[in-house]
């Protein structure tokens, strides 16, 4: 089950400055397309706040480029 908080509370900020891996995922509202889940690292991901965080995105080759794709089920 998922948690929701309106905040970066301190346990979740020490939980993700552990981290060394984290993903980011895509998803087009079209019920025809795929989710895009991509792996991301090299500590590119900040908390600039209690609300706010942001990472930078290192795009390699696409034939280098590895995804999870699953089909979205309408």
């Amino acid at each position: 089950m998922s948690n929701f908080s309106p905040a970066l509370t301190a346990t979740y900020r020490t939980f993700i400055a552990r981290q060394h891996m984290f993903f980011t995922a895509t998803a087009p509202l079209a019920p025809d397309t795929r989710i895009n889940l991509s792996p991301k690292g090299l500590d590119t991901f900040r908390v600039l706040s209690d609300t706010e965080v942001a990472y930078l995105d290192l795009p390699a080759p696409e034939m280098k480029r590895r995804h999870i794709l699953m089909r979205i089920s309408g």
